[in-house]
């Protein structure tokens, strides 16, 4: 007979039942919500891989020292596979950039960065980083990227143009002040130089009326008359200066030999050139191309240039008039030589000669008539016909006044 604590015969039996029973129940009770659950957390895994995958965000999990997760467009925008943290990878340039030591202090970090990528272009990027503790796991690290490249280049080009515009304006300002300057210098030199000949001319007509004595009267008219030039050569400087800004002036351009031009010219001095006993020295030069010239406004730099060189020369002086081709700023060219042995120009005064109503020291000590736009005058007509005009003086050599004018094959 069985005692009462030994187990039935069967037990094994009725064991597997009863378990068999309670895993049924268990898995009737809780598999469906278990099921719901395993469910959900795939959706969001899908979702979350969706979401990384597809955003304009490069995203990166490292955790235990190693890469769990990178996104593909991680790896555009840092230009390789991400794979592992080597030495070298970009992932590991791109952490060295950052100050991991903030990060675990504060969680969080920030920064911006350009970045070299392997194919040699440069990457600004803006970087978030995140420190997750998971206590026995350790951290977990969330890096995410934004490539702020094509934003940084604009900011870039637009502050370079905003610089350059600013430049622009400061520099046109600038010009602005130069020219009211300019303009408040030329209507007190107009007045100035207009205001001299007046008053003259008023003061010997009151002589004049005055006095009856003859021989007064005489050197009284001859101041009048000269005062009077004066003032006609300085209203038509004016006026032909003003036509030449202003492009008024008419061109009539012609094939014109340049020595025949100053043979002629030469000839309308010969008075001023026996009074003073100059030595006058020119020879034409052969196989010289015609140039295209407007004559009259060549004619009156040629004049100016002449009277000034004939009028600066010392009595029994000597004057040398050349011309030659050559080559100016690489272009092909006459130049005219005007040198004469006269007084040499202080330097200061060599920057100024071709401003208007400028009259150097020689100017002021020989007391020579001029209006000081001569010069000016000079300079316009030859830049107008793509030439160019300079001045060197020295004390062995004296004063050279020289004009180069290029070869032009058409009429323009």
């Amino acid at each position: 007979m069985k005692k009462p604590s030994d187990p039935p015969d069967d037990w094994d039996n009725m064991r597997d039942k009863i378990i068999g029973l309670g895993e049924r129940s268990l898995r009737k009770s809780y598999y469906p919500e278990l099921q719901r659950q395993l469910e959900a957390v795939q959706q969001s895994e899908e979702r979350f891989r969706l979401l990384v995958e597809h955003t304009h965000d490069g995203i990166l999990i490292i955790e235990g020292g190693a890469i769990q997760y990178a996104n593909p467009r991680l790896s555009e925008i840092l230009g390789e596979t991400i794979t592992t943290l080597s030495e070298d990878s970009m992932v590991a340039k791109l952490l060295a950039s950052l100050d991991m030591a903030s990060l675990a202090e504060s969680d969080f970090l920030g920064d911006e960065l350009w970045l070299t990528c392997p194919n040699g272009r440069k990457r600004f990027l803006n970087v978030r980083s995140f420190r997750l503790h998971l206590d026995e796991l350790g951290d977990r690290f969330h890096v995410v990227v934004t490539d702020m490249t094509a934003q940084k280049l604009r900011e870039t080009a637009l502050e370079e143009r905003v610089q350059e515009r600013t430049a622009e304006l400061q520099e046109a300002n600038e010009k602005l002040k130069e020219l009211d300057q300019l303009k408040n210098d030329f209507i007190s030199n107009v007045s100035h130089d207009l205001r001299t000949p007046l008053t003259n001319i008023q003061l010997y007509s009151q002589l004049l009326e005055l006095n009856k004595n003859p021989e007064k009267q005489a050197r009284y008219w001859s101041v009048l008359h000269t005062e009077a030039a004066h003032l006609e050569m300085l209203i038509n400087d004016l006026l032909t200066l003003s036509s030449l800004e202003h492009g008024r002036f008419p061109h009539q351009r012609e094939r014109t030999d340049i020595n025949q031009l100053l043979s002629h010219e030469l000839q309308a001095f010969q008075a001023r050139i026996k009074n003073k006993q100059l030595a006058v020295h020119f020879e034409p030069q052969g196989g010289l191309p015609l140039l295209l010239l407007d004559r009259h406004q060549i004619r009156q730099v040629f004049v100016n240039l002449l009277s000034n060189a004939f009028a600066y020369t010392p009595q029994q002086g000597r004057v040398c008039i050349s011309c030659t081709a050559v080559s100016d700023n690489a272009l092909p060219a006459v130049c005219i030589e005007i040198q004469n042995d006269g007084p040499p120009i202080p330097e200061e005064d060599l920057p100024k000669l071709f401003q208007r109503f400028y009259r150097g020291e020689n100017a002021r000590a020989t007391r020579e008539h001029g209006t000081g736009l001569g010069l000016a005058i000079c300079k316009q007509i030859v830049e107008q016909h793509a030439g160019t005009i300079r001045v060197t003086s020295s004390e062995p050599e004296g004063t050279a006044v020289v004009v180069c004018l290029p070869f032009l094959l058409e009429i323009e």
